[in-house]
């Protein structure tokens, strides 16, 4: 769920037409911000107990 309300997010209202329903596959923004939401949300459900920064 986090990560659909992340791609939701991420389009724009020039992005909604009958031609284009899904993003462009390049699009730069779209990984990093899915990444921060479901990590985000794991944490928020305990499904994580620590951040990845705690084994660097």
């Amino acid at each position: 769920m986090a990560a659909v309300s992340a791609l939701a997010g991420v389009v724009t209202i020039n992005d909604l037409c009958e031609d284009h329903i899904i993003l462009e596959a390049l699009n730069k923004n779209v990984v990093p911000i899915v990444a921060k939401a479901v990590t985000n949300a794991s944490f928020e459900s305990c499904v994580a107990r620590r951040c990845l920064e705690d084994n660097a």
